[in-house]
């Protein structure tokens, strides 16, 4: 609660660096750290959002190691998903992704490795708090089949021999992939943004740079047009659609 967020800043970098390598320390340090949490956390999830949007940002990222990321309480946990639609600075949102990417959604997640590692790889990929899973078709032989087709639309070339079969079954596991984090973030969308879409422009602002199958359009387009898309059996919903 310090009135200089430089030093709110420091405050927060101990803290992290304390339970970033929890499990170096001895069982008698680790327990008494994971008593001192309990305290704690709700300083830092008051931090998440505090005025200096450096000090949020940095609060949020300590809150994505695993260790403290599954002691939050459910409201807790809520407030800081919110700040990924909520925020105003987009460093701030930018963090809430990452949490949501660590915390909210099934492995691996829509982000790339990248600014997220080093807090989720610290103690392990953690509890999983109201997964968000990809449609349970996604990855099976059908799928595979139409996302090659979408991939090789307008095109009936044929697929040359040894390397040339490797890059394109790489491909269509790219889309694959891709396919599923879209349906992820809908599904994310439609759980926690249902009555507010119209803050959808700062969600995907959050993520993007980070989830590179928020750039392939033709894989939207065919997710979200009725009749292109089944989910569970059913036509993507009306929802998820307009998310």
């Amino acid at each position: 609660h310090d009135p200089a967020a430089e030093v709110r800043m420091k405050a927060i970098a101990l803290v992290e660096g304390w339970y970033a390598d929890i499990d170096r320390h001895s069982e008698d340090i680790k327990e008494h750290l994971l008593i001192f949490a309990e305290q704690i956390l709700p300083h830092l999830v008051q931090r998440a959002g505090d005025v200096d949007a450096n000090v949020a940002a940095a609060a949020i990222k300590c809150l994505r190691l695993p260790v403290l990321a599954e002691r939050l309480e459910d409201r807790e946990f809520d407030d800081v998903v919110n700040l990924c639609p909520g925020s105003a600075d987009l460093a701030v949102r930018k963090e809430a992704g990452y949490f949501i990417n660590s915390h909210v959604f099934s492995e691996p997640g829509i982000c790339a490795e990248s600014g997220q590692a080093a807090a989720a790889s610290a103690t392990g990929p953690g509890k999983k708090r109201k997964l968000v899973k990809p449609d349970e078709n996604a990855g099976e032989e059908d799928d595979a089949t139409e996302a090659a087709k979408r991939a090789r639309t307008g095109e009936d070339d044929e697929q040359a021999a040894g390397s040339a079969k490797e890059t394109d079954i790489s491909s269509v596991e790219a889309l694959l992939q891709s396919e599923t984090s879209i349906s992820m973030l809908l599904a994310y969308l439609d759980d926690y943004m249902g009555d507010r879409l119209q803050l959808v422009e700062r969600v995907v602002s959050a993520f993007w740079g980070s989830a590179p199958a928020l750039s392939h359009w033709g894989i939207m387009v065919s997710l979200c047009i009725e009749g292109e898309h089944v989910e569970d059996g059913q036509v993507l919903s009306v929802q998820k659609r307009l998310a």
